[in-house]
């Protein structure tokens, strides 16, 4: 299994990078968890000791690595574009 990483890049430039362990043991969790998850007006990180709420206002791009294994394919909202490739 590998890593899952998300990276946080806001408006003003500065990022935030956190490591996480898989969140939803199954695929269709995991489809209800995206879907809610980029509905929300927050994106809320619980860390060791510490809860961050980043108003998604203040974000520009949201980066998610290492949530797809050789297993099954990631369960995105139906209308993500797959299978590009980043130039």
């Amino acid at each position: 299994m590998s890593t899952r990483y998300l990276v946080i890049e806001f408006i003003d430039g500065k990022k935030e990078t956190f490591t996480f362990p898989e969140q939803s043991p199954t695929d269709a969790a995991k489809k209800i968890s995206i879907e809610r998850f980029l509905q929300s007006p927050w994106i809320v990180v619980e860390t060791e000791s510490t809860i961050l709420a980043y108003p998604v206002a203040n974000i520009k791009c949201l980066q998610f690595s290492g949530m797809i294994d050789d297993r099954h394919t990631l369960p995105l909202p139906a209308l993500a574009i797959r299978g590009a490739e980043q130039r």
